[in-house]
Order: C-alpha cells, then sequence, then structure tokens
C-alpha cells in the first residue's frame, strides 16, 4: 500500500475507502460465526506442509507441525483482530480522533519509510 492511497482523505475529513473497507472485513473474520481460527488452521496447515523443511520436520515430529500451525493461526487472528479495533467513544469525543485510530496508525507504520526500506528488493516494483 503507497503512501498516497493510504493518506486518501476524502473532502469532508474522512479517512477514505481503504480504511474502512479493511475495518469492516477484519470485523467480520473476527466474528465468532465466521470461525477464522478454524478455517485457517487448515490453511496454514497446508501452507506449512507446502514448505520441504517444514514437511520434514513434520514426517519427524508430527507435534511440532502443530504446534507451527497453533503459532501462526494466534498471531493472524491477533493482527485480524488488532485491524477491527475501534476507539472508545469517549476517547473519540474527547481527544477528537478518528474511530479507527489503530488501524490508522497500522497503515502509518506500514507504509513508514524506514518499514520499507527494510522489505525486500522483490517486492520494491510492487510498491
Amino acid at each position: 500500500m503507497t503512501p498516497n492511497i493510504q493518506v486518501f482523505v476524502t473532502e469532508l475529513g474522512l479517512e477514505g475507502i481503504v480504511p474502512v473497507a479493511m475495518h469492516r472485513v477484519a470485523r467480520r473474520l473476527t466474528d465468532t460465526e465466521h470461525l477464522l481460527r478454524d478455517f485457517l488452521d487448515l490453511y496454514v496447515r497446508d501452507e506449512l506442509m507446502a514448505m520441504p523443511l517444514v514437511s520434514h520436520l513434520a514426517a519427524a515430529n508430527p507435534a511440532a507441525l502443530a504446534e507451527m500451525c497453533a503459532r501462526n493461526v494466534s498471531l493472524i487472528a491477533h493482527r485480524a483482530s488488532q485491524l477491527a479495533t475501534l476507539l472508545p467513544a469517549k476517547d473519540v469525543l474527547d481527544k477528537e480522533l478518528s474511530p479507527m485510530q489503530p488501524l490508522l496508525r497500522l497503515l502509518a507504520d506500514a507504509v513508514a519509510p524506514a518499514n520499507l526500506s527494510q522489505m525486500d528488493f522483490v517486492w520494491m516494483p510492487c510498491l
């Protein structure tokens, strides 16, 4: 995501469509009815098994694969819950902040030049 997209602000001072869309998707995925963790477990396990080093480790120690899968699923679920977080109404009114300030902070960190410079060069054309 480029800084131009991240700072997309409408005439009314709203954050624009990108943060709102990210927030709505994250909220839906973290609802209990969507069972994000259950479905992620299947996909993460398949992705881990596709890696040659992990598949050899899993053949020798199936418990290690289960632990790696659980750790990755918990990290993904934690990040999704961070994207779905809104500020309390009291903080929004008192400090005059956007309700989606945590998401905007994550987006700002993602497009910070210091963080972009740490990316692998393979991804640079995508910016």
